[in-house]
C-alpha cells in the first residue's frame, strides 16, 4: 500500500501519483506529453505534401495521422487513470489529444463505410 499524503493548502489527500503542479514522473505520461507535441508537426509534414512520396497520396498518410493522434490519446488516458499522473502537462495533453482522437475516429469510419 502506498503512503497517503496531504496536498499542501488544499486539505485534500492522494495516494499517489503527482499534484497538478508537478511536472510528470512516469516515462509513460512524459510519452504522452511528447506525443501531443508530434501531432501538428507530423500533420503539417503530411498535409503540406513536404515529402513528395507517391504513397502518402493515399490513404496512409491520413492512417500515419490518426495512429498518432490515437496514440497520444491512450498514453494519457493511461497515464492519467492507471499511472495517477495529474500534472498539468498531462492534461494538457488530453484537453488536445482526446478531442482530436474522437473526431478522427468518427472521420476515419465515416470514410470507410460511406466512401465518396
Amino acid at each position: 500500500m502506498s503512503p497517503v499524503t496531504t496536498v499542501p493548502g488544499s486539505g485534500m489527500t492522494r495516494s499517489d501519483g503527482t499534484s497538478f503542479t508537478d511536472v510528470p514522473r512516469s516515462a509513460l505520461a512524459w510519452s504522452s506529453v511528447a506525443l501531443t507535441g508530434a501531432i501538428f508537426p507530423v500533420a503539417y509534414v503530411l498535409m503540406t505534401r513536404l515529402l513528395p512520396w507517391a504513397f502518402l497520396d493515399s490513404w496512409v498518410a491520413p492512417a500515419i495521422l490518426v495512429s498518432v493522434i490515437l496514440a497520444a490519446a491512450t498514453t494519457g488516458l493511461l497515464a492519467l487513470l492507471v499511472r495517477h499522473e495529474h500534472s498539468w502537462l498531462v492534461v494538457l495533453a488530453l484537453i488536445v489529444s482526446l478531442p482530436l482522437a474522437v473526431f478522427s475516429t468518427f472521420m476515419m469510419a465515416g470514410e470507410v463505410l460511406f466512401p465518396h
